[in-house]
């Protein structure tokens, strides 16, 4: 299965080969191997290719200028360095091991991958051809037009587009920077599923959790088990948290609290922000304002930050309750319907429907109030 085509040959005790002058080779059904010369020793089964060097298989090709082949094993090492071409990636490195018959390589020094979206810069790494899957083993940067992944150990198919890097990771994307353990990354979908005290940082804004899906695209984080939300403006807490880092919308469940910058600290088991800016909260909502001396307590809350104004009701026979803490006493609130806002510089509660209120010097009820 091993022929030898070239200009000039000497053959030394039928177990030597001397081969000069377009030297082509041709290995089984597969393996094209081409050099300006050969020299081959039929005992040990290795075959030493000086000049132009090419390996074809496939689509496969690697290029350089001085390799040893292995005919039994199918084998190449080189050390001068070498190209290799797979599918749409480019491959550079000082020296390598590369199993044809397995499609599979070993590239060290210097070693660079090249695709039209990206490139890879490390020292080591394994390559199965076939699959097109690059398992990283060493420190290596991966650089895209906005992003910067730093890791020691992971892979990527360039196939479906999706890796996964550990060890030591950092990601820089855009304005974001990416700390965890480990991520999974879908290219096409531009997500990133981090776990291992996962950090997602931006300017002024912190997102951590037990895990952390970032949807790049929309600029999303979906916070999952101990989430932490903060800004400038508030810091969020639950167990799932859902947040546009560019919008300011969220949506949170199980045990949620939210401490804005005036310390104004909203309990609920559900909450929700729209484009507005306006707040919603369900289910156990507690509102706590140390600087207005109020408490209030309800099914739901409807709140406008910038109008500093808020609307709390209940979808039961129960009324919603406000405590306000008065220089002589606390004042109680009920009613159907609680509205609280601010007009020039005063305070005013206002209770929609059936109605009580009480003090210690005075109480009274109304249908309106």
């Amino acid at each position: 299965s091993f022929f030898l085509y070239c200009d000039t040959a000497y053959v030394q005790n039928k177990t030597e080969v001397q081969a000069f002058g377009n030297v082509a080779i041709q290995h089984g059904d597969s393996i094209e191997i081409f050099s300006d010369s050969m020299s081959y020793n039929d005992i040990i089964k290795k075959t030493e290719l000086f000049g132009r060097v090419v390996f074809k298989k496939g689509n496969k090709r690697l290029n350089t200028e001085l390799a040893i082949y292995n005919i039994d094993k199918k084998m190449t090492y080189y050390t001068k360095g070498a190209t290799l071409i797979n599918a749409n990636q480019r491959l550079l490195s000082k020296k390598g091991i590369y199993d044809i018959a397995n499609d599979i390589a070993l590239f060290q020094g210097n070693v660079s991958v090249k695709d039209s979206s990206s490139l890879m810069q490390t020292d080591s790494l394994k390559y199965d051809l076939s699959n097109e899957i690059i398992y990283l083993i060493a420190p290596t940067n991966i650089l895209t037009d906005s992003t910067e992944i730093y890791c020691e150990r992971g892979f990527y198919n360039y196939k479906t587009q999706q890796g996964e890097f550990y060890r030591n990771l950092e990601i820089l994307t855009g304005t974001k920077e990416i700390l965890a353990a480990k991520v999974h990354y879908s290219d096409q979908s531009k997500v990133y599923t981090l776990t291992g005290d996962p950090v997602v940082n931006d300017k002024d804004t912190q997102a951590k959790a037990d895990t952390i899906i970032f949807f790049e695209q929309d600029d999303v984080v979906d916070l999952r088990g101990n989430a932490v939300y903060k800004n400038d403006e508030r810091e969020l807490t639950s167990s799932y948290i859902k947040y546009n880092m560019t919008t300011d919308e969220y949506e949170t469940t199980g045990g949620s609290e939210v401490v804005d910058e005036a310390g104004r600290i909203l309990k609920a088991e559900l909450l929700y922000r729209d484009k507005q800016g306006k707040d919603i909260a369900q289910s156990n909502v507690v509102l706590t304002d140390e600087n207005e001396k109020v408490s209030l307590y309800s099914e739901i809350l409807k709140s406008n930050n910038e109008t500093e104004s808020y609307r709390a009701y209940n979808t039961t026979d129960s009324q919603p309750l406000l405590i306000k803490q008065l220089n002589d006493g606390n004042l109680l609130l009920k009613s159907d319907t609680l509205s609280y806002f601010k007009q020039d510089s005063s305070e005013y509660y206002r209770g929609e429907g059936n109605t009580s209120f009480l003090n210690k010097e005075i109480s009274g009820k109304s249908g309106h109030l």
